[in-house]
């Protein structure tokens, strides 16, 4: 009976030592487990952060592309008023130089006119009635 008796201790304290081990092994899991729930709420996290940084870079994105093409439109607006305004100073140009040239006509007629009329001894006399000349004896 004694052997029994020792038997029975020597189970009891492997049982004890399994069950330790057994608690040990629980513990750990549980160590485990709560290690591995920090790590899915630390990528839940990332991925969280991520996708927000995304959204933001989409955003910054399409605002910048908002601004492009606005851009764009008021470029091609100063453009065309640009190319209206150059087409309305040519026309402005061509019409002065017309204008020139015609004053130019004109005044050079009237310049052959007057050189030809003041040539002519009969209108020299008309235009100097009265007038003594300073060459002229007295």
């Amino acid at each position: 009976m004694t052997d029994t008796i020792i038997d029975a201790k020597i189970i009891n304290s492997r049982l004890d030592v399994l069950e330790r081990r057994a608690d040990s092994c629980e513990d750990q899991h549980l160590i485990h487990r709560e290690t591995n729930d920090n790590f899915r709420r630390e990528v839940a996290e990332w991925r969280a952060e991520a996708k927000a940084r995304d959204d933001a870079q989409a955003s910054a994105i399409s605002s910048l592309s908002s601004d492009v093409r606005l851009l764009t439109v008021e470029l091609a607006k100063n453009t065309g008023a640009q190319e209206a305004k150059a087409r309305i100073d040519e026309q402005s140009i061509r019409n002065w130089k017309k204008a020139a040239v015609i004053f130019g006509i004109i005044f050079g007629f009237i310049t052959m006119v007057s050189g030809i009329a003041l040539s002519q001894p009969s209108v020299t006399a008309l235009i100097s009635y009265g007038v003594e000349s300073p060459h002229k004896p007295h």
